[in-house]
């Protein structure tokens, strides 16, 4: 096996694209096609550094040296071992696992072409978070999808929003990424917040909750604005410094 055929198996493995991987070394992708068909085999070794951290490897093992070691399993804490009914779980509940998967990977793609389609992306989201409100299909289970739907894509955005600044400057994904710096950011995040929040509440509304109700509302109306409260007060205070 080559230098160029263990790039390739490697990324492969760990679902890499050429265009991620060149973009990570600093080549083009017809570079690392080159390299990986074996076109150029005398491979910076600046680039094969680069390469064989991105994948998580050692250079010596691109370079044919030595055998990729087995990988170290990492040390689960107590109370956090995986769960081992998940197979029973997705076998119980398919449907809902299948389009889980869906939309995540669905974001995934999204968030890997930095496509910063704020609808879109928090939808995926949302569309999670529909199915995990509805625990069996009756008269209620269209409405619970739909407070869900929109719950969810408060979540998603208001994560988004605690986490532009880090997001920017850790040169990450987020779907806020075109607002931030305008004049109008810290309104036009209120607003949509709001009009999320807005539609959840309005369903919760037409449920038949008789049981905590105050309580769920108490977290619906005030506590999940809390921390919102706490993002904006904090980032005016650092705008007031600077």
């Amino acid at each position: 096996m080559t230098v160029g055929d263990r790039i390739r198996k490697v990324r492969q493995e760990q679902d890499v694209t050429q265009q991620e991987l060149a973009d990570y070394i600093g080549v083009s992708k017809q570079a690392v096609y080159k390299y990986e068909n074996n076109i150029v085999t005398n491979i910076p070794t600046d680039k094969v550094d680069a390469i064989a951290k991105r994948l998580r490897v050692s250079p010596a093992y691109l370079m044919g040296w030595e055998e990729q070691p087995e990988p170290k399993k990492p040390t689960i804490p107590p109370g956090f071992e995986p769960m081992p009914k998940m197979k029973k779980i997705r076998k119980l509940y398919g449907e809902k696992a299948q389009m889980t998967a869906d939309n995540l990977k669905a974001l995934r793609e999204l968030e890997k072409k930095n496509i910063c389609d704020i609808d879109k992306s928090a939808g995926f989201f949302g569309r999670i978070m529909a199915e995990l409100f509805v625990c069996r299909e009756d008269e209620w289970a269209e409405k619970l999808r739909k407070m869900g739907f929109y719950f969810g894509k408060f979540i998603y955005l208001m994560d988004a929003y605690e986490d532009i600044e880090e997001d920017l400057k850790q040169n990450r994904y987020n779907p806020l990424a075109e607002l931030y710096g305008q004049e109008s950011f810290e309104e036009n995040c209120q607003q949509i917040l709001k009009m999320m929040m807005a539609e959840t509440s309005r369903v919760f509304e037409q449920l038949p909750i008789v049981e905590e109700v105050e309580i769920l509302r108490n977290i619906l109306y005030a506590g999940v604005w809390s921390r919102y409260g706490q993002i904006r007060c904090s980032r005016k205070g650092t705008d007031k410094k600077e």
